[in-house]
């Protein structure tokens, strides 16, 4: 898991990456988790990445540190 959008391959919170689930996919079919290629285009979606990313993130940092057990 990536807590950084950049590592993530991302632009956006809640978005997916297509060339990390592309690798992943890979991955499977390497190791005969999956029997055939998989497209990562059929795996994700970003569509609701819009709705997502509509938060203050400064301000959820901050309530996140102040808010610590």
């Amino acid at each position: 898991m990536n807590w950084k959008l950049d590592k993530a391959g991302a632009s956006k919170w809640g978005e997916n990456s297509e060339t990390s689930y592309a690798a992943y996919a890979e991955f499977m079919l390497k190791w005969g988790a999956i029997k055939q290629k998989v497209d990562a285009h059929d795996l994700i979606t970003n569509e609701p990445t819009g709705a997502i990313d509509t938060f203050d993130l400064a301000s959820a940092a901050h309530e996140a540190r102040t808010n610590e057990r």
